[in-house]
């Protein structure tokens, strides 16, 4: 599986695609139906971003990320692809709680950075989390 998800992120263009407004994540781009590739211009972001939600996914809060590799320019890795926002209030505020009594801190989160796997709420964007 991981030779062919790398098979695929070799192929793609990204001048293809639109760039994220994200303040480190330069695309963000959804290559199976189950997985996404990340892409930074920062070795050292891509790798905090991806230490960081390995971290929240042992805790039960982010999707899975695979692996990291180099494409041109860009350094990225492979998350699991997790539906985004849908979330309802109790669902927000329960991520909140679940979230600080794991010792995070999180700067920015509100529903443009949390999604859905198999309808269980987690978090998208570790740009800016902190493990207190």
């Amino acid at each position: 599986m991981i030779d062919k998800l790398k098979k695929i992120i070799k192929n793609l263009n990204l001048r293809f695609y639109n760039q994220t407004d994200s303040a480190t994540v330069r695309y963000y781009i959804q290559i199976t139906g189950r997985y996404g590739a990340k892409f930074f211009t920062s070795r050292i972001k891509c790798q905090g971003c991806f230490f960081r939600q390995e971290a929240a996914h042992k805790m039960g809060f982010g999707p899975k990320p695979l692996f990291m590799g180099t494409k041109g320019r860009y350094f990225y890795y492979v998350t699991e692809h997790a539906l985004q926002g849908g979330l309802n209030i109790e669902q927000m505020s329960a991520l909140r709680k679940k979230v600080a009594s794991m010792g995070w801190s999180t700067f920015d989160l509100f529903s443009d950075h949390v999604g859905k796997i198999k309808n269980k709420p987690v978090l998208i964007d570790f740009d800016l989390c902190t493990l207190g």
